[in-house]
């Protein structure tokens, strides 16, 4: 299951912002009935190739209450899951600007879990239980888009989507019983296009109110915030709208 809620009750401080909703598909190893990493951030940057000390950059985080706390929350992925339906991690506040890196940063102590099918016959390995994964290029993976339009364009008249493809590669399985497979994980885009439309598509109405000043005495008319709710369950597809009438 997966669910986003999109709320125009946004913080006074974050008014200014654009928001981008981050939704990841997987392209895991044969071989493995689970592919789980460890997701705690994707930050965005505008330059290319940018360093990951330098400045610019703006951090979509897990949603709040999920995997832990503060900078250490993280989300499971599971790649073989998200195979063809996208699971979606976060939708956060950035400035509006054209993005040209993003960056996905894993657990560092925990960068993820493999479960390898159960063995048709004897094998060295303990069969289908849970083992960890070593990176062999390191916990933060990039993509870049040198482009004019960049990863993605948002602003604050839009909702900048950004899908990304996750693929891993197993280098070496483990030598003995509960050691690490260590791996390589790469990171591309998925345009929007290639999406199925049953599953992200884009929502739009309208709604009348009256307009400030019509009040009695010529008083401001105040306009409650509104929300939409957008779900899909296991294959079902509703959406839920909600627009709270004027005051």
């Amino acid at each position: 299951m997966f669910c986003v809620l999109l709320a125009a009750a946004l913080p006074a401080r974050a008014a200014k912002n654009a928001q981008v909703v981050i939704g990841f598909v997987g392209t895991p190893p044969q071989g493995f009935q689970n592919v789980l990493l460890n997701v705690q951030a994707v930050r965005l940057n505008p330059k290319k190739n940018a360093p990951a000390n330098g400045g610019g950059w703006q951090r979509i985080p897990t949603p709040p209450g999920i995997g832990g706390n503060g900078q250490n929350a993280e989300l499971t992925i599971d790649l073989n899951a998200s195979q063809n339906i996208p699971q979606l991690f976060n939708t956060a506040g950035v400035k509006p600007n054209t993005y040209r890196t993003a960056e996905l940063l894993l657990d560092p102590s925990n960068p993820g879990t493999i479960i390898p099918n159960c063995p048709q016959a004897f094998s060295r390995l303990e069969g289908c239980i849970s083992y960890p994964i070593a990176l062999n290029n390191g916990n933060v993976i990039l993509v870049t888009d040198t482009s004019d339009a960049g990863l993605l364009q948002p602003s604050k008249d839009n909702l900048g989507v950004l899908v990304l493809q996750l693929q891993m590669m197993v280098n070496q399985a483990p030598t003995s019983p509960g050691g690490a497979f260590l791996v390589t994980v790469t990171m591309n885009t998925v345009p929007n296009a290639t999406v199925p439309n049953s599953l992200m598509a884009i929502v739009t109405g309208s709604v009348t109110v009256n307009s400030p000043g019509a009040g009695t005495g010529g008083t401001t008319v105040k306009v409650r915030k509104l929300a939409v709710t957008a779900e899909a369950t296991d294959g079902v597809k509703d959406v839920l709208a909600g627009v709270p009438a004027a005051a």
